[in-house]
């Protein structure tokens, strides 16, 4: 609960932030700067195995073509689990590819993106001793998105993603839904 009270306010100062920006012409042409990300939580609340997962994943990316975005995100997760005490932190970082597919109001896109991710973990043994673990992987997905503008800068997204993550010899297959937001920063002004 300490990581759901300390991400709140940054939250909430993000969303003040872009409804005081100024507005300007911007959408998918060459030369505009994206920034913004996504993220996405899990709650499960069964008696026997409580478990809590949140995922932020901070980007920025320009467009080299238009509607062709290329760029670079972070990952950064934490999830924790009654069963053993379970506590598991990650980093991550990777390049993504966008297309945008049409204008207007709400534009679908497809994205692509790859990366690595370090994991550290800390549980306790059925014998009651306290173990960590360091991990590395690598993951790469697929998805179908919608930006919907809200201002002509400013986009609220969902991205459905398949997901795949490769660890040693463990392949981990997942269908993901993040929602969030991206900024359009534009030298082109109509």
């Amino acid at each position: 609960m300490k990581t759901t009270r300390m991400l709140l306010p940054l939250i909430c100062s993000l969303f003040c932030l872009l409804f005081f920006l100024p507005t300007a012409y911007a959408q998918t042409e060459k030369g505009t700067l994206l920034l913004g990300g996504n993220a996405s939580m899990s709650f499960n609340s069964q008696m026997s195995n409580k478990s809590f997962g949140v995922s932020i994943y901070p980007q920025v990316g320009f467009f080299v073509a238009n509607k062709f975005a290329l760029g670079a995100n972070v990952s950064l997760g934490y999830s924790s689990y009654d069963v053993n005490s379970f506590r598991s932190g990650s980093i991550g970082i990777g390049p993504f590819v966008r297309y945008y597919l049409g204008a207007g109001k709400a534009i679908p896109f497809l994205e692509a993106r790859g990366g690595w991710n370090h994991y550290q973990s800390k549980y306790k043994e059925p014998n009651g001793t306290t173990r960590k673990d360091r991990q590395n992987s690598g993951y790469g997905g697929l998805g179908l998105g919608l930006a919907y503008f809200l201002t002509p800068t400013i986009g609220l997204e969902s991205l459905l993603s398949y997901d795949l993550y490769r660890q040693n010899s463990y392949t981990n297959r997942a269908l993901n839904l993040r929602i969030g937001f991206q900024i359009y920063f534009s030298r082109n002004k109509e």
